[in-house]
């Protein structure tokens, strides 16, 4: 759940990322991004499968929430670089 509720902000937002950044251009990129975002969902559930099926429960939630700590790092880190150069966004 704590995946999902990470996941469940993100998605609108990117949406709406695209969508202003894509104006003329959303009814072509639009289908290609969520088809990309859609293989990279199941490839994350088999590679979580095979995490599991190796290490063992415990182990895929640890892994999931430490990549989630490397996402929020991230964003943060591009959101004060973004602060420095003076963007607004």
């Amino acid at each position: 759940s704590l995946i999902g509720l990470s996941m469940s902000i993100y998605f609108p937002c990117a949406m709406d990322f695209i969508a202003e950044n894509f104006g003329k251009g959303l009814q072509q990129v639009l289908p290609t991004v969520m088809n990309i975002v859609t293989i990279q969902l199941i490839g994350m559930h088999v590679l979580s499968g095979k995490i599991e099926n190796h290490f063992g429960p415990k182990s895929v939630i640890f892994f999931s929430v430490l990549l989630l700590g490397i996402a929020m790092l991230t964003l943060i880190m591009q959101q004060l670089k973004n602060l420095k150069q003076g963007k607004t966004n």
